[in-house]
Formats: C-alpha cells, sequence, structure tokens
C-alpha cells in the first residue's frame, strides 16, 4: 500500500470505531423498571388495580391498572428512591417504599393486598319526633312563673 492509500485506510478504521462506540455509548440506559404482579394474600391474582409509583426526590408520579394476570410494570423510570401505592376496592391500600431504583435494574415488587375491614356508617337526615309514641306520659315544664300565670291565688 502506498502512503495515501495508508492514510485514508487508517481514517476510514477510526471513523468506523468512533460510529461503532457513539452507538453503544447511545445505547447506554439511563433508567430502570419497576414491575410486579398484584395478588391477594391467598395468592389470587388481583386484575384491574391501580398502581401508582411516585419518585420521593422530584414527586412526579405514574399510574396504570394491572392486566388480567395482575401484572403491572413501569418502564423507564430515572434512577432514584420510588413509592409504590396499590389500591383496589374491597382491599386495604398497599404503601411500599422507599425502593431505591439503580441504574437498569428491574425492580420485581410483588404486593399482596389484604381485605378491608368492613365499615359501616349510619346517617340520620331527619329529625326526632316531637311525640312521644312509647309511653302515655305528657311531659311539661312547670316554672315559677308558669305557675303564677296560670292559677289566680
Amino acid at each position: 500500500m502506498s502512503k495515501p492509500e495508508t492514510r485514508k485506510f487508517w481514517l476510514l478504521l477510526v471513523c468506523v470505531v468512533c460510529f461503532v462506540s457513539a452507538h453503544s455509548a447511545f445505547g447506554q440506559a439511563t433508567t430502570g423498571t419497576i414491575s410486579g404482579t398484584v395478588q391477594d394474600v391467598q395468592g389470587g391474582m388481583v386484575p384491574g388495580a391501580t398502581v401508582n409509583v411516585r419518585n420521593l426526590d422530584t414527586n412526579t408520579s405514574r399510574s396504570l391498572t394491572t392486566a388480567e394476570d395482575g401484572r403491572f410494570s413501569f418502564p423507564g423510570l430515572p434512577v432514584g428512591p420510588y413509592e409504590l401505592t396499590v389500591e383496589h376496592t374491597g382491599f386495604a391500600k398497599h404503601v411500599r417504599g422507599p425502593i431505591t431504583l439503580l441504574l437498569n435494574q428491574d425492580a420485581v415488587v410483588n404486593p399482596a393486598l389484604k381485605v378491608a375491614a368492613a365499615t359501616e356508617t349510619v346517617t340520620v337526615t331527619e329529625d326526632a319526633p316531637l311525640l312521644n309514641t312509647t309511653s302515655p306520659e305528657v311531659g311539661v315544664r312547670f316554672d315559677e312563673r308558669r305557675l303564677t300565670a296560670t292559677c289566680p291565688i
């Protein structure tokens, strides 16, 4: 090879190496994933549960609903500490955190929901009746003024 051809060869080789190394540098991820399966305490899958992740540093959050098999996945989350909240009708709210998400990590969290305690609320919308319907007694407050006004003795 002549000297100009050698230079072209080395220049081409350097360009190829730079291209390949730049491409692999852009392929580096700066995020992670939080995923898992929502189940009840007996191991049954819970579809339709609302799952929320909140970044504790930035207070940003993302929310989704679990699939038919109870699975959820939050890909592309920036690294940092997170709090995971799971809610579904009939179950107690489940909160887990902090979950420290690292670079390229797939943090697997499998929350088990407990059945919510039954709560009963009684709302009264009417006042008590003014008539006493349980006994024949009549109650009247007699004070001194009333007695003197009605009895002319």
